[in-house]
């Protein structure tokens, strides 16, 4: 009998500055690397149709997408031919090694973004907007002590900014110099504000080089989400990275809120070129979902009937993206109102604007939806 998800068999994911370990990063529950035992995990899976720590993967399998099971699979298939079916053979490691980030993501949080964690610290009522995690982390020396990476055939990095973290440099030139890199697929998750150096540095160290742009809108308003990045800069770093070839796979990953989907005209044309430039590039939405205030439940019966007629218009211009659209009205439909949300969105809308010193609200006149 096939196991539901070869993740606890064939995967790793490790979060140094909490020292947490997991299946990999969709699983939400993680424990110390001396309490890990991937069998608990497939115990766990086994137990129901739709597992609560799996509802991640299960939910975008409800929209037809590719999830991270499907990925294992796939694993199973091209990297573990002489796994014996039955004990733990990691060939796919996600390490996050720090929170160390330039930017300050509004739905990110203080365990993934030190820009955030001292953002907090200079303004703690402002804490409320973030993720709720606890503080009393701190990052360590990076490692898996759980997992022996020889067998290793994909390596994931995340952040924080892992092109200018030092622990991940460290952490990749060490792996580097103790493994044929050769056989592995590095893939790479970054905010692309500084990744030229490090796509030079590492292409042709490893087998494969794919990257996930985290990018969720253009100008003033990706601006807005990823403060304080700049759209001129990061432009011209996808540029180069095309010209130059810099990357195997180069896919983009846009976090869908209020703020860029209510704008969505004003951005979505990039990315209908961005995928003629690319023509294998995967775009990716993912709903934020927490803070629950910047998910599509901060939408009014109002904001939801404009952008599914701003949707409809945009079909007939970019038919390039039908799918993306297809993607984006089933989430407005299904994103049911939470006034107490809209209420906290308006609140951070407001804080912000006065912490930066600007008005957020006249950013794009699209934003009077929120309200």
């Amino acid at each position: 009998m096939e196991p539901k998800c070869y993740a606890p068999y064939l995967g790793v994911f490790y979060r140094t500055n909490n020292n947490r370990v997991g299946p990999c990063c969709q699983y939400k529950t993680t424990v110390n690397p001396n309490e890990y035992d991937f069998q608990n995990v497939i115990k766990d899976l086994e137990q129901n149709t739709e597992n609560e720590n799996c509802s991640t993967c299960w939910e975008r399998e409800k929209y037809g997408k590719t999830t991270l099971r499907h990925s294992f699979n796939n694993y199973r298939k091209s990297f573990a031919e002489d796994w014996d079916g039955k004990s733990f053979m990691p060939v796919y490691a996600d390490v996050r090694t720090s929170n160390f980030c330039n930017l300050q993501c509004n739905m990110c949080s203080p365990l993934d973004s030190s820009k955030i964690e001292s953002f907090i610290k200079q303004n703690p009522t402002a804490e409320k907007y973030f993720k709720s995690i606890t503080s009393n982390y701190q990052n360590k020396d990076v490692n898996l002590p759980i997992a022996d990476l020889a067998k290793l055939r994909v390596l994931k990095v995340a952040g924080g900014e892992p092109t200018i973290d030092p622990q991940c440099i460290k952490f990749l030139d060490d792996f580097v110099n103790q493994h044929d890199a050769s056989n592995v697929e590095l893939w790479l998750t970054t905010n692309a504000t500084k990744m030229i150096p490090f796509l030079k540095n590492y292409k042709t160290k490893f087998k494969r080089l794919c990257v996930m742009l985290s990018i969720d809108a253009t100008g003033p308003i990706l601006e807005f989400i990823r403060y304080p990045a700049k759209w001129s800069v990061i432009e011209k770093n996808i540029d180069i990275a095309i010209k130059e070839n810099l990357y195997d796979d180069l896919n983009v990953n846009i976090v869908v809120q209020p703020y860029n989907l209510l704008t969505i005209r004003n951005w979505i044309g990039y990315f209908s070129e961005f995928r003629k430039k690319v023509p294998r590039t995967k775009i990716v939405f993912l709903e934020c979902s927490n803070p629950k205030h910047f998910s599509l439940k901060a939408l009014t019966t109002k904001a939801k009937n404009f952008l599914l007629n701003e949707i409809t218009e945009l079909q007939d211009i970019y038919p390039n993206l039908e799918d993306k659209f297809s993607e984006l009205i089933k989430m407005i439909n299904k994103a049911k109102f939470d006034p107490q949300c809209q209420t906290t969105l308006i609140e951070y809308t407001d804080t912000i604007s006065n912490i930066r010193n600007m008005n957020a609200w006249n950013i794009d006149t699209a934003f009077k939806y929120i309200k």
